[in-house]
This record gives C-alpha cells, sequence and structure tokens, in this order.
C-alpha cells in the first residue's frame, strides 16, 4: 500500500452527499408543504451521519495508518483548523452582512432571530453544544462544531482502534454496540433520539459515527474484498442507509450501512475499478463540497432576498431550485480555491512553525 493511497470515490462521494444536503435544504426553506418528507428528500437525513463515517475513515488512515500510529496532535489540530474554520467564517460572515443590511434598511424584525450570542457561538464553534440561537445562523454549520468536538476525542478512538487491530472485526462490532447502547439510553435523557440531535448536544452524534469510521478503516485492510464483494458491500450498506433513514431507524443502523458504502467504495478504488464517483469530474466537484455543503444555506438565503426584487417573484418551482443549486455549486469553485485553499496552507504553515519538534503520541505497539 502507498503511503499516499487516495480513495478518489470517497471524494466524490462528499460531493453526492454535499449536493443531496443542499436539496433538503432548499426543500425545508423554500419548498411546498410536505416536500421535504418526500421519502427521497427525507433520506438525506442520514446524509450527515454518512459524512462523519467517512470523516473517521479518512482521518484514521491519514493520521494513524500512513503514520504507522504515530499521531501529532498539535499538526493534526492545526491541518483540521486550517480545513474547517476560514470558509466557516466566510459563511457566517456573508449571513452577518445580510443581517446588518437588514437592519440598515429598517427591516430588523425580519432578522430578529439572529441574536448575538448565537453569532457569538458560531465564532468559537458551539453551534452544537447547545447554545441558543445558534442554530438560527448558518444551521448546517452544527455538523462543523460536532466534527470539530470529535477531533478532540479523536486520540482516544484511534488508541482503542489500535489496541483492537488484531481484531478488527471485533472492534467495529463493540463501536456498533456502543453506539447502539447509547441510542437507546439518549432518550432517557430527555434528548429525544440521538439520530436527531443537531444543535443541542449534536457533538454527541458526530463523535459516535466519527468512531465508527475509525473502525471501518482498521477493518479495511483485513477485510481484503474482492470487487464482487465491494459492490455488494456497497449496495447492501445503501440499502441499509436509505432504508434506515426513511423509517427514522437508530443511529447505529444508519452508522453501520454507512460502514458498507464506506468500505465498499475504498476497497473498489484499492482495485482500481470504476465507480463513475471516482471519475475526474466527481473527484473535482468533490474537492469543492465543503464550499458547497458550509455556502449553501448562506446562497439560498441572499437568492431568497433578491429574486423577488429582480421581478422573479410568485412560488417557488423547479426553475427557481435549479437556479440556487447551480449558483451554489459555482460559488463553491472559488471558495475552494481562493478561500479554502490558501487559508488552509497558510494556517498549516504558521502552526507548524509554532509547534515544530513536538513529540508524536504514539497509540499503536
Amino acid at each position: 500500500m502507498s503511503e499516499r493511497e487516495i480513495f478518489p470515490s470517497l471524494t466524490g462521494l462528499r460531493f453526492v452527499l454535499a449536493l443531496w444536503i443542499a436539496l433538503y435544504h432548499l426543500a425545508v426553506l423554500y419548498g411546498t408543504a410536505g416536500m421535504s418528507q418526500s421519502p427521497w428528500i427525507a433520506a438525506g437525513a442520514a446524509r450527515v451521519d454518512i459524512f462523519f463515517v467517512l470523516s473517521g475513515f479518512v482521518l484514521t488512515h491519514v493520521y494513524a495508518i500512513r503514520t504507522s500510529g504515530r499521531l501529532n496532535f498539535g499538526k493534526f489540530i492545526a491541518a483540521r483548523i486550517g480545513r474547517l474554520y476560514p470558509l466557516h467564517l466566510a459563511a457566517l460572515a456573508l449571513l452577518a452582512l445580510l443581517v446588518l443590511g437588514a437592519h440598515a434598511i429598517g427591516q430588523g424584525q425580519e432578522v430578529a432571530d439572529y441574536t448575538l450570542l448565537g453569532f457569538i457561538a458560531n465564532v468559537l464553534m458551539l453551534q452544537a453544544w447547545g447554545v441558543p440561537g445558534s442554530g438560527q445562523w448558518n444551521f448546517p454549520a452544527w455538523t462543523l462544531s460536532a466534527e470539530f468536538f470529535a477531533y478532540f476525542c479523536f486520540p482516544v478512538f484511534i488508541w482503542i482502534g489500535a489496541r483492537l487491530a488484531s481484531r478488527p472485526l471485533a472492534l467495529w462490532g463493540l463501536v456498533i454496540a456502543f453506539v447502539a447502547a447509547l441510542s437507546y439510553i439518549w432518550p432517557l435523557f430527555g434528548f429525544g433520539q440521538l439520530a436527531d440531535a443537531t444543535q443541542v448536544l449534536g457533538i454527541i452524534r458526530g463523535a459516535c459515527c466519527v468512531f465508527v469510521g475509525v473502525a471501518v478503516r482498521y477493518l479495511f485492510e483485513p477485510a481484503a474484498l474482492t470487487r464482487l464483494q465491494s459492490w455488494l458491500v456497497v449496495f447492501a450498506g445503501a440499502v441499509v442507509v436509505g432504508s434506515g433513514a426513511i423509517a427514522e431507524a437508530p443511529l447505529w443502523v444508519v452508522a453501520a450501512g454507512a460502514s458498507g458504502v464506506i468500505l465498499g467504495f475504498a476497497a473498489l478504488d484499492r482495485s482500481k475499478a470504476f465507480t463513475l464517483l471516482n471519475t475526474p469530474v466527481l473527484e473535482e466537484l468533490g474537492r469543492w463540497s465543503y464550499g458547497l455543503f458550509v455556502l449553501h444555506v448562506p446562497i439560498f438565503t441572499v437568492l431568497g432576498q433578491v429574486f423577488p426584487r429582480i421581478g422573479w417573484d410568485g412560488p417557488f418551482d423547479t426553475a427557481k431550485g435549479a437556479v440556487m443549486l447551480a449558483c451554489a455549486i459555482i460559488a463553491s469553485a472559488p471558495a475552494h480555491y481562493w478561500i479554502e485553499e490558501p487559508a488552509r496552507k497558510m494556517i498549516r504553515g504558521i502552526f507548524d512553525r509554532r509547534i515544530e519538534g513536538q513529540k508524536p503520541l504514539k497509540v499503536a505497539n
């Protein structure tokens, strides 16, 4: 296995998931009554959980498997801040300008729910901790808060993974069992279903799914799937994810299905199989996916205000939805190349110089 092995199908999958999320939120914000409950759109409720599992898989591959179990936590956090924070701030700034503009023209009552406390919570990445008003801003960004929390749990996850690496199927089963137990215990504390947790303690939902992704990566090598087996695992995982989401199944069901999808596509990439997701176009779109994910709600919000002012009022229809989605996808390209990549390199460079010489944390024997 090459130290620089990548999985282009998983990159392409990121775009599909981000587009699915954008479509779901478009239906929620502007769709007709019941549109967001369409089975095909509502199944997107599982989309963020697949993202979290995928994140755990990739992080383990890059920061544990490639490094033979030596994690430089300072560099790891620096890289993750550089990955998430700059574009998150850009999206937040876009919404802040919209809110300030509304106040400036005397329409402050229309943005009264955009509170200063909520804004500060977003700046501090506390959107998934239950801070009042934090979800009104860029509401999909609760996942970034949950992801960031999972980063601080990551050394524990790979420490456990490394010690059970010789029994990877048992590791995966134990992690799924842990998430299942927590899924059934969680409602007893009055928080509702764990699979529905977002702004209120969504950090636990995110960390659980990332932990599952860690276990999937330790399972990847020993599984040694053939191409046929890989496709069967992808198909079975997709069926579990889709049916589980539509049936509002517990979190562990969706996480288990996501495991199959990710494991299967990673195995197909290793065997150099064609998956459509690993085509150059989808791989490139996958690189833009974070921009699409973090910017689509601000862009939809702005366009929702602009359309009536240019004479395109009336009910929401397919044409408006297509234009909104197209604008979000197009905007994700400069967001990636002009904000995300340069800022990430700059932040990583600053942190790398400051933590140079820091000893890595050994998580494997």
